[in-house]
């Protein structure tokens, strides 16, 4: 009996009482909580929260959290769902753009003073120069390190990052070198 219950994973005293109980195994994947269901959703309800979210400028996690139900029924909305997902994700890829034109502009701003006057553009000098400290990790430092690289500047690398960075902040960085090889006086290579 014992054999049976070890290999059978049967709790030995439930076998015992008679009933055929497994024990749980360490691991298992079963859920540890049941899923909680709502099942009273007002989907107009639902539907006017969305068109009020288009106009107030609301996420969709917003309208969600204040309907209280999951994204997944909000989603069963398609048509307003969509658009404002669409609006937010336009909104977040213009503050992304915004913000990499700010790090490129900083980046040659500090090559455009430090260059002319013969100091090496570090990150050190450029938060020197800049009264803040910059990091390798910083979207402005690496900025700075890619437009060197693209003067010419054979004592840097590109950044690992960079591998893996938007056409868009390269394009950027192609046209900021342009400008800055004509504002410095440097030869095309």
């Amino acid at each position: 009996m014992l054999d049976i219950a070890r290999v059978e994973q049967f709790d030995l005293t439930q076998l015992l009482l008679g009933t055929l109980q497994k024990e749980p195994v360490p691991g298992s994947r079963e859920p540890c909580r049941v899923k909680r269901h709502c099942h009273h959703v007002d989907h107009q309800e639902l539907h006017w929260r969305l068109k009020a979210a288009l106009v107030q400028g609301k996420k969709i996690s917003e309208v969600a959290q204040d309907a209280g139900v999951d994204i997944s029924t909000v989603a069963k909305h398609e048509d307003l769902y969509m658009e404002i997902r669409e609006r937010t994700q336009d909104g977040l890829d213009a503050e992304a753009t915004e913000r990499r034109q700010k790090a490129v502009q900083e980046a040659e701003v500090v090559l455009e003073v430090l260059v002319p006057a013969g100091i090496t553009p570090s990150l050190r000098e450029a938060s020197e120069l800049t009264g803040t400290k910059w990091y390798p990790s910083q979207l402005r430092a690496q900025s700075l390190m890619m437009l060197r690289y693209r003067l010419g500047d054979q004592r840097v690398s590109i950044p690992p990052r960079m591998f893996v960075s938007s056409r868009e902040y390269r394009n950027m960085l192609a046209l900021s070198a342009e400008r800055l090889r004509t504002t410095l006086g440097f030869v095309a290579a």
